[in-house]
């Protein structure tokens, strides 16, 4: 499995059943398909990602079981990805939006209903949701793992292969006192400190913030999506994840309703 040090920033995900769960979604443009967003697979048919990844151009399909969204083959060639077609993608009906001089992302959230099932294999199986809700200061300076195709801070062009990173979680009151009002930080949010710039670079990645549960010896869980965050990498704003906890009523009604 990965091991992480927050001071070494993104790494290359080196083996495909490493993060199992992971979805690069694609979107199209002219006559090809490009990837601009992350998600994870939560079960057989659907996907886990955030609100601002549902556009009018996509998602068209979801890539599973894959590391370089370019390369035909990963680290094994037995096991070529998965690429299954998008039949239905559903924003939180809360959601919203507002671009201006203040930008809100409101329950950003989302999920991607895949028109077949997922196979499950070495390097395809869902990641579980958190079983009840946590209090979100008992969480602070906690470690996480981030992960995903997010842009990458020297170019500011997506990656092509995904990364991951460790990522330091921080209070609320830290995390309101670090944007000084410019955006709204609600109950149902998590804050992050991303070094790595995995997710905080243009904030269009929907990466998820994954830990493994009871204390590191259990399976691992998603706590969080991607939902926004201020420049790339910058230290002094913490990247900041929808709380998945908080939702877990909206996506069971969501997916049995589907």
């Amino acid at each position: 499995m990965l091991e992480t040090d927050a001071t070494v920033g993104a790494r290359q995900v080196e083996y495909q059943g490493d993060l199992p769960w992971m979805v690069a979604l694609g979107y199209r443009r002219r006559r090809r398909v490009v990837y601009r967003c992350s998600g994870v697979l939560i079960n057989d048919l659907w996907v886990l990602t955030a609100a601002h990844c549902i556009k009018q151009r996509g998602p068209v399909e979801a890539r599973l079981g894959d590391i370089d969204v370019m390369a035909a083959y990963d680290d094994d060639q037995e096991v070529p990805p998965v690429v299954i077609p998008v039949v239905d993608a559903i924003r939180h009906p809360d959601y919203l939006e507002q671009r201006g001089t203040e930008t809100e992302l409101i329950h950003n959230i989302g999920l991607i209903k895949l028109a077949r099932r997922a196979p499950r294999n070495d390097v395809i199986r869902p990641i579980c949701l958190p079983l009840e809700t946590e209090r979100r200061d008992s969480l602070a300076e906690k470690e996480a793992l981030i992960a995903g195709w997010g842009f990458r801070r020297d170019t500011g062009r997506p990656r092509r292969v995904m990364h991951f990173s460790s990522a330091e979680l921080s209070s609320h009151q830290e995390c309101v006192a670090s944007y000084k009002g410019e955006y709204t930080i609600t109950y149902r949010m998590l804050c992050a400190f991303d070094y790595s710039g995995i997710d905080s670079c243009k904030g269009d990645s929907g990466t998820p913030l994954m830990r493994q549960s009871t204390n590191g010896t259990g399976p691992w869980e998603v706590m969080g999506i991607g939902a926004y965050g201020q420049g790339c990498a910058d230290p002094n704003y913490p990247a900041v994840f929808t709380k998945i906890d908080t939702y877990l009523n909206w996506i069971s009604r969501t997916v049995d309703r589907n």
